[in-house]
């Protein structure tokens, strides 16, 4: 998008006088956002989202998004509902799943892991084996990203035995599609 344009998509949010493109950008690519609060208060609440998502880029934004949400007053309506649809965004990119509640936790995690977190929720039961075969990665480090994700309480195992052999499920934690894919299965 030309400059011209991407300043015409700022006047929705900053209406009252000039704010040059170049300076708000420098203001959302900062790594410290403590002294800009309202200015992005006003570009979430009035920006388009997927403009505001291109700018922002998607993997800052579910990095960034669970210290950001919390400039947003859910007792306000029009700040509760902007405050939905970017919870959404951030768990359906993150998770798949739109109803996984924001966590730094996942937020930190490599894009591999969250990768395979969103696997898990995709396929609730699934196995390390069947995980690894279907990335084609190795065993061990499949293991190790599920101790991983495990000991910071983000999927659970269930044991399960299947002809004479133990075999371990995995499950997501705070997963909508979990907890139906179990409540089914009647686990």
């Amino acid at each position: 998008m030309k400059t011209p344009d991407k300043q015409s998509q700022l006047r929705k949010a900053f209406w009252s006088g000039t704010f040059p493109y170049r300076k708000w950008a420098a203001i959302i690519r900062a790594q410290d956002f403590s002294s800009h609060g309202t200015t992005l208060k006003s570009s979430f609440l009035y920006l388009p989202i997927d403009w505001l998502l291109d700018e922002f880029k998607p993997q800052r934004f579910i990095r960034k998004w669970p210290e950001l949400r919390t400039l947003f007053d859910p007792a306000v309506s029009m700040e509760k509902r902007r405050l939905q649809i970017w919870d959404t965004l951030w768990a359906l990119l993150t998770t798949g799943d739109s109803q996984y509640p924001v966590s730094p936790v996942v937020a930190e995690l490599a894009a591999k892991r969250r990768e395979f977190l969103r696997e898990v929720i995709a396929h609730p039961g699934i196995t390390t084996y069947e995980l690894s075969r279907k990335h084609g990665r190795d065993y061990s480090r499949t293991y190790k990203d599920q101790r991983l994700l495990v000991d910071k309480g983000l999927l659970r195992i269930q044991e399960d035995k299947r002809n004479g052999r133990k075999i371990h499920r995995l499950y997501a934690s705070d997963s909508v599609n979990t907890a139906l894919a179990r409540r089914a299965s009647g686990f």
